[in-house]
């Protein structure tokens, strides 16, 4: 795990150096904006430097996959609204990785002040941050790239494809895959037992099931006077708020769904202590 890399952390500008340099790359293959690329450079070299490879490893897979997902249903489903691709900008890059940077930055804090055997729940915790984001991410693009019309949490009623707030069978599927993927890849590398591997995959789960939920209900929704597809943003002056919070828009929720993989995984822990140590 994080505590026992076996690839040493390096200093912190070459962690900063390195993650420059993949986050300019990233942003050639339009992944990311140019503000996305330096709170990206941030965010990678911060968990580089604090975590070492182990750390990184499974960021880097989150952002990889997702992005290849986005260009692959970019490309084959081209005329769908939904699919046209943005590059990542720097509040979308925080949003998924906020939670991540602050559980590494607190177990470094800790390393050296607790006892070693203390450290791997915490370790988990970043995992299930990160397996909730990619769950969701994965959910949101296969769900698109199968198609199918989503129906809506809060009407159960038919919307576009890509809608906030709405479920596909597709969409469930990948959330699952999302979850999964993650915990799988880290296996080895984290040599994961089935129990955390278990907990990491659930926190995943419902944390994108907390996304579609928080979507339904407290994001933003706008309706323009002509149309009647809600939107995340507003698209006119004229166009009036129906659902949410004003100030909730799909990056708030982003935040808010690491942040529920990591209660749940905290809740799963506590709910199966012998196997946890907690």
């Amino acid at each position: 795990m994080i505590t026992h890399s076996t690839l040493m952390a390096p200093p912190w500008w070459l962690a900063l150096l390195l993650a420059g340099c993949v986050s300019i790359i990233a942003a050639q293959f339009k992944w990311l904006t140019s503000s996305g690329a330096f709170s990206a450079t941030i965010v990678g070299g911060l968990i580089y430097w604090l975590g070492g490879m182990n750390a990184l490893a499974p960021l880097i897979i989150f952002f990889v996959t997702g992005s290849v997902l986005a260009a692959i249903t970019r490309k084959l489903r081209p005329r769908s609204r939904q699919s046209q691709f943005c590059p990542r900008s720097a509040a979308q890059v925080w949003a998924n990785g906020a939670i991540p940077v602050i559980i590494v930055i607190y177990i470094a804090f800790l390393r050296g002040h607790v006892p070693e055997y203390r450290l791997p729940n915490l370790e988990l915790l970043y995992l299930a941050a990160l397996s909730a984001v990619n769950a969701d991410t994965w959910s949101t693009e296969i769900g698109l790239l199968l198609g199918g019309r989503p129906r809506s949490l809060r009407t159960w009623r038919l919307v576009s494809p890509g809608s906030s707030g709405a479920i596909t069978a597709a969409g469930l599927a990948g959330a699952v895959a999302g979850a999964l993927a993650l915990p799988i890849f880290m296996v080895r590398l984290w040599q994961l037992n089935a129990a955390q591997l278990v907990l990491v995959s659930w926190a995943g789960v419902i944390g994108a099931l907390a996304d579609s939920v928080m979507g339904a209900s407290i994001q933003a929704g706008y309706r323009s006077v002509e149309g009647d597809d809600l939107c995340d943003i507003k698209p006119s002056v004229d166009a009036r708020r129906v659902r949410g919070f004003r100030w909730v828009n799909n990056d708030v929720v982003n935040l808010l769904t690491a942040i529920v993989g990591v209660i749940t995984a905290l809740i799963l822990m506590k709910a199966a202590a012998n196997l946890f140590g907690v």
